[in-house]
């Protein structure tokens, strides 16, 4: 089981939320590892103990929230909140 920290580097509930859907429903995603490479972590709902997604905006992001309160998995989310 994974914890996933999705967005850390990147806004995905802001800009990639259909990346997101479309990666989910593929039940993988592919990544450029910090050190080089590529990585890829499995996105099925039996492989993942939950996500973690950094956002300024979550707006755009609800259907995918609700998508993931659906699938009975777990999402934690941390809004930015700037002056």
């Amino acid at each position: 089981m994974n914890l996933i920290s999705a967005s850390r580097r990147t806004d995905i509930p802001h800009y990639f939320a259909k990346w997101f859907a479309e990666r989910r429903k593929a039940g993988f995603a592919e990544f450029r590892n910090a050190f080089g490479g590529k990585g890829r972590v499995s996105l099925h709902n039996e492989e993942v103990l939950g996500y973690l997604f950094w956002t300024k905006y979550a707006h755009s992001f609800q259907s995918q929230l609700q998508a993931l309160r659906d699938s009975l998995c777990v999402s934690i989310h941390h809004h930015r909140i700037r002056p």
